[in-house]
């Protein structure tokens, strides 16, 4: 069942450009930004707070039946948080798979045209200067990744995919039949394993929150990724809990607490990093 749009329900005006490129050279204006992006589209929300801090939201995997596009995940979490917000909606949705880590196509280079557009939204929004990328899951895959792009930013990671390849082979398969037309992953020009990219280096920072009962995630995303991040252990801390059976989400309070005080320091990640919570153990 192909996914159906609906902008309404967010209450916010829409704006459409033909282009990536009509959208870089036009004055931002705060609400749902509607790009033409080959035969997708691409599409963003930006609310504008006037702070100094800008928090980028990706969204998890979503269901064709139950879903409509696009989906901006995380207005609850962040509705109170004094800082600008960017949500995304991940293009590939629209061709009804249910995920798609935010790569793109072969004719749709996402890491690269994303970081373009979250630049010019960034340089926009007059007073902010911090950048801060949040997700779960697919989603989190999405915030290591484009917070890597970015140096001095955060990212706020909820159980990651740190490779694509490690995530269940039936979903794999799905989104590379779906985005890459049935490509190998080891043969698609994106990034699908973020290990390599943070060993080599990490000009960021990142904290990565992690259920202690999701066995899949801690043995093939979460230990690998500290292993080979070793030589960077300032710059990223885990909070290993226990929230329930499996895939379970870090509780709503959590996720809000540690927002609000990431949004509190000014772009002092290591401040967040320092807190008690955290640790370099991810023996929950």
């Amino acid at each position: 069942m192909p996914f159906v749009r609906n902008y309404r329900r967010y209450r916010a005006d829409t704006v459409l450009h033909r282009s990536l490129d009509d959208f870089c050279h036009a004055a931002l204006t705060p609400g749902i930004q509607v790009i033409g992006y080959e035969d997708a589209l691409l599409e963003l929300m930006v609310v504008d707070r006037q702070a100094a801090t800008t928090i980028v939201v990706f969204h998890a995997a979503a269901d064709p039946t139950t879903t409509s596009l696009p989906l901006f995940v995380g207005q609850q979490l962040t509705e109170n948080l004094d800082a600008n917000l960017i949500f995304v909606s991940d293009p590939m949705l629209g061709r009804s798979t249910a995920i798609g880590w935010f790569t793109g196509s072969p004719s749709l280079p996402l890491q690269d045209d994303l970081v373009r557009a979250i630049s010019h939204i960034q340089d926009g929004l007059d007073n902010a200067e911090n950048l801060i990328f949040y997700g779960s899951s697919a989603g989190a895959f999405a915030a290591l990744y484009y917070s890597h792009r970015f140096p001095g930013s955060l990212a706020i990671v909820a159980n990651p995919q740190t490779t694509i390849a490690g995530y269940y082979p039936g979903h794999v398969k799905a989104f590379l039949d779906s985005s890459w037309a049935g490509a190998p992953i080891e043969d698609i020009p994106a990034v699908t394993d973020v290990t390599p990219l943070y060993a080599e280096s990490f000009p960021n920072h990142v904290a990565y929150l992690q259920c202690s009962d999701d066995d899949l995630h801690l043995t093939q995303h979460c230990r690998p990724w500290k292993d080979a991040t070793a030589d960077h252990a300032a710059r990223r801390r885990f909070l290993v809990g226990d929230w329930g059976s499996g895939h379970a989400p870090p509780p709503f309070y959590l996720l809000q607490g540690i927002l609000e005080f990431a949004v509190s320091l000014g772009g002092h990640w290591d401040e967040l990093l320092a807190d008690d919570m955290f640790s370099d153990s991810i023996t929950g």
